[in-house]
């Protein structure tokens, strides 16, 4: 009976743990927008992590452009957008300004600084983005407590809403097709959670910023840090097994 007891309080912890998301922003999710930049959590950033300068670069160098610079970007939280279904969320838009030279690579970011517990093992990272015709590129960057970074990145981008999720722990991602980790990265001391996107001055977004912020514009609809399902099912699973053993040694 009470090993039965311990089986079903594990599946119990399972299943709320399950439930219950790290971290939480956007439409529908238990954070706001507005809650997350007045409170300094998430911020408009402007530097690049090794992950992003390696993706980048590698852009440049096969589309043959002249390079690539950051543009500092305004963050309008809590901002319905709709894309051509129309779906439509309360959004956290980044609006950027392109810079003087039209081949050069416009790349805007902003940050989330993660302060719970730094340890991304056993998480998922969801995201939903709708960045509208004309953005080249976008990525998420984890960056850790000594500033080495790991990246997904994609340049095959969709102009409607397009729901991500990374698993930090593997390389390959539905939607990504480049991949980098630096050398010394540690997931269990991230600090640092970016989004990046990039457009290009002389193939400018037809679709106007529905904010007037800027000339260059994308959307995220929400964003959260979930437990792995099967990392947690693991636990339920080994707190049954230990009692069981106890059990039969009795």
């Amino acid at each position: 009976m009470k090993v039965w007891l311990a089986c079903t309080a594990a599946l119990a912890v399972f299943g709320v743990a399950w439930s219950v998301p790290i971290v939480s922003y956007g439409d529908g999710k238990s954070k706001t927008w507005t809650e997350g930049t007045t409170s300094g959590s998430i911020y408009p950033t402007c530097s690049f992590a090794t992950a992003g300068m390696m993706f980048y670069g590698d852009l440049v160098a096969t589309t043959g452009e002249d390079g690539f610079a950051c543009s500092p970007s305004t963050l309008t939280p809590d901002f319905p957008v709709s894309d051509s279904t129309p779906t439509t969320f309360d959004s956290l838009v980044m609006s950027w300004d392109d810079g003087p030279d039209p081949d050069v690579y416009s790349v805007a970011e902003w940050e989330f600084m993660y302060d719970d517990d730094p340890n991304l093992v056993g998480t998922t990272i969801n995201f939903n983005v709708f960045a509208p015709h004309g953005v080249k590129a976008l990525g998420i960057e984890l960056i850790d407590v000594n500033g080495f970074s790991r990246g997904w990145f994609t340049r095959n981008i969709v102009n409607f809403w397009q729901p991500y999720t990374i698993n930090p722990v593997l390389p390959s991602a539905v939607g990504m097709t480049y991949f980098f980790n630096e050398p010394g990265f540690d997931l269990t001391q991230v600090m640092f959670i970016r989004f990046d996107e990039a457009t290009l001055p002389s193939d400018p977004i037809i679709l106007p910023d529905p904010t007037h912020n800027g000339q260059e514009w994308n959307a995220w609809g929400y964003f959260e840090v979930v437990p792995e399902p099967s990392s947690l099912a693991l636990v339920a699973g080994s707190i049954c097994l230990i009692a069981l053993h106890r059990r039969n040694r009795r």
